[in-house]
């Protein structure tokens, strides 16, 4: 696919090359144990990002519209986070360490509509007062005042694999692509604002000094890092 400016062009060229390789393999953890893994291709992730599009589409999100997102690395972070940046959705990600108060301040400062995290988290969304004019999801369940993100996006994959057809708007140098909010030593939290020409450069410059081959599986400990690798169309 040609680069439109957009970040998740390289990873859709990718899923067009070669579908079957394997994009993620994620360990399945029970505390410290590990009990398997669950793995997804290339063309598969790229059908679940296709069914978040359509899922966000249809709650009618734009170009623009910024959604928080809490959630630990996993096969649905990053296609949401992948579906996100190619409708010019900006995705918000907030360090959950800083403590409740900071975190309403994180969430007031981002403008978002909406969030989506786990069950456990979002269950006490009662708790921030910042939480309450959001539209709020888990992927894990559902509960009162927020629902079941999971169950919505499996409804739409049948459609999602029949179409298979990814959006990937055209951004420019200064398009908003992800904003992360971090607590600082002293007063507001800061937000890290990255464009979609950011990310781009950002990627180029870690691709130059460390050249990847196809073959290539790497194990990062830096969950952002996974879009790198999928940008590289590198199995992580």
């Amino acid at each position: 696919m040609m680069d439109n400016g957009n970040f998740i062009s390289r990873f859709i060229g990718n899923a067009q090359t070669h579908p079957d390789k394997v994009a993620l393999q994620l360990p399945i953890m029970d505390g410290q144990e590990c009990l398997g893994e669950d793995s997804i291709s290339y063309g598969d992730l790229s059908r679940l990002v296709s069914a978040y599009q359509m899922l966000w589409q249809q709650k009618g999100w734009q170009s623009g519209d910024r959604v928080v997102v809490i959630l630990k690395p996993s096969k649905e972070l990053y296609a949401i986070a992948l579906s996100l940046f190619s409708l010019g959705i900006v995705a918000v990600f907030i360090d959950t360490g800083m403590g409740r108060k900071k975190i309403q301040m994180a969430v007031r400062d981002s403008h978002a509509k909406a969030i989506i995290s786990m069950h456990a988290l979002i269950k006490l969304f009662w708790l921030v007062p910042a939480l309450w004019p959001l539209q709020r999801f888990a992927i894990d369940g559902r509960g009162i005042g927020y629902k079941n993100l999971l169950q919505q996006v499996n409804q739409l994959l049948p459609a999602s694999a029949a179409a298979h057809r990814l959006s990937c708007i055209t951004r420019s140098d200064t398009d908003q692509g992800l904003i992360s909010f971090t607590s600082g030593s002293t007063g507001r939290p800061k937000g890290a604002d990255r464009t979609h020409f950011s990310l781009i450069q950002q990627h180029l410059a870690i691709r130059d000094h460390w050249p990847d081959e196809a073959d290539d599986i790497d194990c990062p400990c830096f969950p952002v890092m996974v879009l790198h690798n999928l940008s590289c169309g590198m199995t992580t």
